[in-house]
């Protein structure tokens, strides 16, 4: 039953995560031919520190909200008072400090753009407690409609900015705006209202839940912002550019399917009567999405760097062996992102924080030993990195939910074999055929997607009839 009722659910989720980040990707393209890399890799460098005040300012307790089976107002307006005056302290934080992270880099500039990007976090205070009322009340198709909305007016604002030649402003001018359009819209769309009232004991039920995933959340964000913030320290800002688009585009499909998870799946799952339930619509569930996913990705890896140069260009060019490495890490990364999603709605907080403290060690670790020895090889070892992850998080999910290794990596290695074995026919059957490369990248799209469906159409018909 679950299962059923999530499936306009997760179209309207993957819709609102797709659509915004395939506007963030349209912009991307088209700032990256108007903005320099050195611009894009002082965004770069800032990042991290907008990025974990975010984090903070969440607490984890809006999984807390989405997770309680009842809520009253004095919960969401607890949780809005210590987003607000939290939000307002952390930016206080930042603009003081602005001078000493422009030390750091020793980049002056870093002082007003820090200051003024910062002012995107209280912007976002504003739109938290009214995402989990949505989510709540599944109402995932309001909020598709509210990010995609404010997402293309930002980013069409933010491109006529830098058709002005205004640079990095341009880029500072896409997240603030974003963050300005969904509050005010998320204001104006939900009813519901909001106001400065604090309990404690709201609070500690929030963050008794929240607490070891908010700490959690600061590793993942320290882990996948701390290397382009290192190579801006330890190269250049220009080089800080270069592996931020690298990273960023390969984040793309992997924020799409996060985001779905963390909406949709941790909702549905939270929901289950019990683990055995929840264990049942979890597999079935992931047995679909590998089979999307997968073939995607692999066929993805396949042409990524010619695929990077086509978009970006020459000028970005740097970039385009570091974005396959880099590449070869999504399918981890999924795996780990739906076991988190499964320890997450049995209430395995302490578990993912685990999960993060490993990621974030073993990371900085493997960074420390490839710093000093180029671009590619930190590309390697967030490559290392995710597949050791991606263990370990099955194992935990083995451990805690009596969910076995056996059966989770099941519905993964039959699609990653078929799609691999649909791979290497077309590549031998074209390798015979002298074509326009244009016409015979089609072909090849095209028959690598036939045989992905003739080797899976038992499984399709299967699908179909539930």
């Amino acid at each position: 039953m679950l299962l059923k009722n999530s499936s306009s659910n997760f179209f309207w989720a993957l819709f609102d995560r797709g659509g915004m980040l395939l506007m963030q990707f349209i912009a991307l393209i088209y700032l990256s031919h108007l903005v320099s890399p050195y611009d894009f890799g002082l965004i770069a460098i800032l990042s991290i520190f907008i990025n974990l005040s975010n984090v903070l300012i969440d607490s984890g307790m809006m999984g807390a909200l989405i997770k309680k089976k009842y809520v009253e107002n004095i919960d969401y307006n607890t949780f809005f008072t210590y987003n607000l005056f939290f939000s307002v302290l952390i930016y206080l934080i930042l603009f003081f400090s602005a001078p000493l992270i422009a030390n750091f880099y020793h980049i002056p500039s870093i002082i007003l753009y820090i200051r003024i990007l910062s002012l995107a976090i209280v912007i976002n205070a504003f739109g938290l407690v009214q995402t989990v009322k949505l989510t709540r009340d599944l109402q995932f198709k309001t909020q598709a409609i509210i990010t995609i909305s404010s997402q293309i007016l930002s980013v069409l604002l933010s491109i006529v900015i830098a058709k002005m030649g205004y640079g990095i402003w341009s880029l500072i001018a896409l997240q603030l705006l974003h963050f300005f359009f969904s509050a005010l819209f998320l204001s104006i769309v939900n009813k519901f209202r909001l106001s400065i009232q604090f309990s404690r004991e709201s609070f500690k039920e929030q963050f008794s839940f929240g607490g070891p995933l908010l700490i959690s959340n600061i590793l993942m964000i320290i882990n996948n912002n701390i290397y382009s913030s290192i190579i801006g320290k330890y190269y250049n800002a220009k080089d800080a550019g270069y592996f931020y688009q690298s990273n960023k585009l390969q984040n793309t499909p992997v924020g799409i399917v996060s985001a779905v998870i963390d909406k949709v799946s941790f909702t549905m799952l939270s929901k289950a009567k019990d683990l055995k339930e929840m264990i049942t619509v979890g597999h079935d569930l992931y047995k679909y999405l590998y089979f999307v996913i997968i073939p995607i990705f692999v066929y993805f890896n396949e042409i990524s760097e010619d695929f990077f140069i086509f978009i970006f260009g020459n000028k970005w060019i740097i970039s385009a062996p570091i974005f396959k490495i880099l590449c070869y890490a999504i399918i981890p990364l999924i795996i780990k992102i739906l076991n988190r999603s499964l320890l997450k709605a049995h209430g395995e907080t302490k578990i993912i924080l685990a999960l993060e403290f490993a990621i974030t060690t073993v990371g900085l670790t493997l960074l420390i030993f490839v710093v000093s020895k180029g671009l590619h090889w930190i590309a390697y070892s967030i490559v290392l990195n995710s597949i050791i992850i991606a263990i370990l998080s099955s194992f935990f999910v083995k451990i805690k939910l009596e969910y076995g290794m056996l059966s989770q990596f099941s519905i993964i290695v039959r699609p990653l074999i078929l799609s691999v074995l649909s791979l290497i026919i077309v590549d031998s059957l074209f390798c015979w055929i002298n074509l326009d490369s244009l016409i015979e990248g089609i072909l090849k799209f095209i028959f690598y997607f036939i045989f992905i469906i003739i080797f899976n159409i038992k499984f399709l018909k299967k699908m179909l009839i539930k």
